[in-house]
C-alpha cells in the first residue's frame, strides 16, 4: 500500500550516502592498501565520531559516525592515535561545513595476524540522533 506521496511502508531511508563531488567521491573509492613491515604489526581500529551536526537534504541531520581503519603500527596505542589523526584530517577536508566540534573516540583496536589489508579504511557510516538512541 502506498501513501499520498507515492511511497510504500518500506521506502523510508535506512542509511545515508553523503557525496562531496565527483572527484572527492572517486578518490575516496580508490583502494589504498595497508602494509605492515616488521617490526610493525597491522591493527584494525574502529572509531566513533560525535559532537557535530551535519545537514543532509530531506533527512534529519547526522550526529555521529563509525569508521574502520587498518593501520600499521608498533603498538595498539600508536595505531589508535594514527587512525584518529587520519579521521581528523579527512573530516577537515571533506566535512568542514558540519556544525559543532568533532570528537573522535577509539572504540576497538585489534592486532591482526596478517600484515596486509587490501583497503586501509572503510567509508564513514553516519547516523542520526534517532538512530543513535536505537543502539542504546
Amino acid at each position: 500500500m502506498t501513501s499520498e506521496d507515492g511511497q510504500g511502508p518500506n521506502d523510508a531511508p535506512t542509511g545515508h550516502v553523503i557525496g562531496r563531488g565527483w572527484a572527492a567521491d572517486f578518490l575516496t573509492r580508490l583502494a589504498f592498501p595497508a602494509l605492515a613491515v616488521p617490526p610493525k604489526a597491522l591493527y584494525r581500529v574502529l572509531l566513533r565520531g560525535r559532537g557535530f551536526e551535519l545537514a543532509v537534504e530531506q533527512s534529519e541531520p547526522m550526529v555521529g559516525f563509525y569508521v574502520t581503519y587498518y593501520v600499521p603500527a608498533r603498538s595498539a596505542d600508536a595505531a589508535g592515535a594514527r587512525a584518529v589523526g587520519y579521521v581528523t584530517e579527512r573530516w577537515q577536508n571533506f566535512y568542514s561545513e558540519a556544525k559543532g566540534e568533532l570528537e573522535v573516540v577509539v572504540e576497538e583496536v585489534e592486532r591482526l595476524p596478517q600484515r596486509f589489508a587490501r583497503r586501509a579504511r572503510s567509508g564513514f557510516a553516519f547516523y542520526s540522533e534517532d538512530q543513535e538512541t536505537l543502539g542504546r
